[in-house]
């Protein structure tokens, strides 16, 4: 698994201008929030919120 300064490189190196992030909610449906590439460092440090 690469670390995120890795991860961030690899963005930036891409031209990668959206991520898309999923996971599964407690009943194990896929939820999907897709972020802009500029907040992907913030993401990684603090978290992201949904609702």
């Amino acid at each position: 698994m690469p670390t995120p300064s890795e991860l961030l490189a690899q963005v930036e190196q891409n031209r990668i201008k959206f991520i898309d992030l999923q996971f599964t909610d407690v009943v194990g449906l896929v939820k999907n929030v897709t972020i802009p590439s500029q907040e992907l460092s913030d993401a990684l440090t603090n978290g992201i919120w949904f609702d």
